[in-house]
């Protein structure tokens, strides 16, 4: 079963591709992302009980107009 947050839904079971497993996110329009790079399925499934909520954060946070363009930078590596 899928863990639903926001609009983007992650699989709750990791995939092997490789010699890596993968996180898949799917977004509402059915578009993927796999979020790669765990060594270990235990690796994957700690990162989704863990850490996926950062993630998920980001990809739904809404880009903001930057008033002070000192500040640009810092805006711009913060959506990264």
């Amino acid at each position: 079963m899928a863990k639903p947050t926001g609009e983007i839904t992650l699989a709750a079971q990791p995939v092997k591709v490789g010699a890596q497993w993968h996180v898949v996110g799917t977004y509402p329009s059915g578009q993927q992302e796999r979020i790669t790079g765990f060594k270990t399925e235990a690796d994957a499934l700690d990162w989704i009980a863990n850490d996926s909520a950062a993630w998920l954060e980001k990809r739904l946070d809404v880009p903001r107009f930057v008033t002070d363009p000192e500040k640009l930078e810092t805006e711009i590596v913060g959506l990264l």
